[in-house]
C-alpha cells in the first residue's frame, strides 16, 4: 500500500485536494476513488484479507466496498486536521 501512495502522490486522481502549507513545507493532502487505477490499491482491495477481517469486525456475511480514501499529513504539518463527518454520505444503517 505504502508504494500505491507514492504512486498516488506522483499523480493525484481528479478528487485530488491540498490544504494550505502555512509555515512549513510540509503536505496534508487527501485523494479518493483511485483503487481502478492504482495497482497497489486493487491489490489490496481485491487480494487483502481486509475484506474477511471487516466482515469479523462487523459480524455480517457480508462487506461492500465503497472506495479508498487516502489522507496524507507529512510530520510538522501546520494546516489542522478539518472536522468532518461522513454518515450523510454513504446509506449506512449501524
Amino acid at each position: 500500500v505504502a508504494s500505491g501512495i507514492a504512486r498516488n502522490l506522483a499523480s493525484p486522481g481528479p478528487h485530488f485536494e491540498s490544504l494550505p502549507l502555512g509555515a512549513t513545507s510540509a503536505r496534508f493532502v487527501n485523494d479518493y476513488c483511485n483503487w481502478r487505477r492504482i495497482p497497489e490499491y486493487e491489490s489490496f482491495v481485491r487480494e487483502s484479507p481486509a475484506k474477511a477481517l471487516a466482515r469479523a469486525v462487523m459480524a455480517s456475511e457480508r462487506s461492500i466496498f465503497y472506495h479508498e480514501h487516502v489522507l496524507v499529513k507529512e510530520p510538522l504539518a501546520a494546516s489542522p486536521t478539518p472536522w468532518h463527518h461522513d454518515q450523510p454520505y454513504y446509506p449506512i444503517d449501524g
